[in-house]
Order: C-alpha cells, then structure tokens, then sequence
C-alpha cells in the first residue's frame, strides 16, 4: 500500500526537517511513497519557503517530484476562521485538515524529529490490512477528547492510541471526523474542539472513532511502530533510547529540537548513530543539525 506522508513544519524546524529528507531519500520504500507534503506552519514573511526550497528540497533526492509545500491556507477551505491558536494547537489541526489534499487511502503524520534509519516499506504502519497504532493506557487526564463526543466512563476502553509519531490515519476517517465536528458547530476538525490540553488531533481521531464509528478495530491494530523517539536533553534518557534503537526492526528515530540544547555527551552520542546509520557524513555537519537556528527559543 502507498501512503501520502505529511510534516507540519516552520522555521525553527527546518535542520531536523533537512535531516528528515535525507533520511526519507536513504530508507523510504518507493512502493510506500505516495505524495510528500510539508505544510507550512510559520508566519507571513518568515522566509520558510524560500529556506525550504534552498535547504531542504535537495534532500529528498528522488523522492524530490513528489513533494508538494503548501501554505497552512492551502488545507483550509473555511473562510474567516483562524485555527485554534498557533504553533503547537495550530500544528496539530493542520494534520487533521490536510485530509483535503491527501490522495492515499491512509496518511502518516510525521514529526520534524522523525528520521528514517533503516530501510521501511508499508509494513512499518500497517499489520494484515489494518493501520498500527500506538498503544496507550487510560488516564483520566487524557480522556478530554472521548468526554467531548460522550463517551461514559464506564465505557472507556483499556486502552487507547498513543500520540506519538509516526501516526498513520485512514484518510476517509478523518473526512467523516471533520463533517461530524462541523455538524456540531466548529469550522473544520482542524480548529479543535476545546481548550483542554488533553483534546489534541489523535486523540480526537481514537475518541470519534470509538463514539462514532463502532470501535477502531476493524481499521486498526494496536501494535506499537518501530520507532523511538529521544524527547529530553539529559544522559538519563539517553541509555533506554539507544538500548531500543539499537534493535534491529527500528526503523525510524526521533530526536526532537530540544537536543540541540543537550550536554556535549549527548549530543555526540546522538551525533554517533545518525554517522552510523549514514545520516551525516561526519560529526561536524552533525552538529550543525543539532545547533539551533539564530533566534531560536529554547523548548520547554
């Protein structure tokens, strides 16, 4: 099966998301690759999609044709509705309204973080005809999105899907989340439906899915994909996350922006498999994937 892969991006991402190109060029099955689309999540005037053209576009080598960047605008086909916020809240309706665009059955939804390391066909997001899913325990914390659509507690599932990527969707599911959240007042499923920090895109997608749709089951799997991510900055993290990536069926690794902020040590143990896997030439072009932009604000 193809899927179209999807990354919401902007400015202070760009490094990873060069990196995430190369890796995409090293490792991405052909016969998996439908269309590649980055959305712009930045602001007027930023510059993103000149960088991008100059940066990143190279990267993708032959999967290069099959790129597409588009303005935030471009997913959007309500007029006069700004999306819920920006950055991080508007970042996470962009994954759901890109379902417009989409051409192939099923999407995955990308992090910048996200980098292939090892070669993935199909098989890394779907298990005997169903989507793969990351499984997640049920905390009451987490359950804005199934309070939203009326699911009792008494009815919640043991276990939900887990928000980490790569999060693949079925592209028809998300269509008929976004008609059911317009039927119940909201522009698009993009806007979101609450404030709650617990109501965000995968969430919303799991919650519908169960409420509205008779279960998730038929369509997904809860298996969790061969990836790990390295979320942190400290050498505590670092010994499980290069435990796990060292096993052979990883496939995709995740070192999110904040490790340009990380001690030498772990930068370079970062730095060492990214020049193991082929990523970078040496540890000083890995460095500069990993030294924040000018300007750039430390993540919290």
């Amino acid at each position: 099966m193809r899927f179209d892969f999807v990354t919401v991006a902007f400015a202070q991402d760009l490094p990873m998301l060069r990196l995430q190109a190369r890796s995409m060029a090293l490792y991405l099955d052909a016969a998996a690759a439908g269309q590649i689309l980055v959305v712009d999540n930045g602001v007027a005037g930023d510059g993103f999609p000149v960088a991008f053209a100059r940066e990143v576009m190279p990267e993708y080598g032959w999967l290069a044709p099959r790129v597409r960047l588009l303005a935030g605008a471009e997913v959007q086909d309500y007029a006069g509705a700004a999306h819920a916020g920006r950055g991080w809240r508007r970042q996470q309706g962009l994954k759901l309204d890109v379902h417009r665009v989409v051409e192939s059955e099923a999407y995955v939804t990308l992090d910048c973080k996200n980098h292939f390391i090892r070669p993935t066909d199909a098989s890394a997001f779907m298990e005997e005809g169903r989507l793969r899913m990351p499984p997640r325990g049920v905390q009451p914390g987490h359950m804005g999105a199934f309070r939203y659509f009326g699911v009792a507690e008494e009815s919640w599932p043991e276990v939900i899907f887990g928000i980490s990527t790569p999060f693949p969707m079925w592209r028809a599911e998300v269509e008929a989340l976004d008609e059911a959240l317009r039927a119940r007042g909201l522009a698009s499923a993009g806007m979101l439906p609450v404030s709650d920090d617990s109501v965000v895109e995968y969430r919303v997608y799991c919650a519908f899915l169960q409420a509205c749709r008779g279960g998730w089951e038929a369509g997904h799997v809860l298996s969790q994909p061969p990836a790990v991510s390295f979320h942190g900055q400290g050498e505590d993290q670092l010994a499980d996350f290069l435990s796990r990536l060292d096993r052979p069926g990883m496939r995709i690794m995740g070192v999110h922006r904040r490790a340009g902020w990380a001690a030498p040590a772990v930068k370079a143990a970062i730095i060492g498999q990214w020049m193991g896997f082929g990523l970078v030439r040496d540890a000083a072009e890995g460095e500069t994937f990993l030294t924040p932009p000018a300007g750039a604000r430390r993540p919290v």
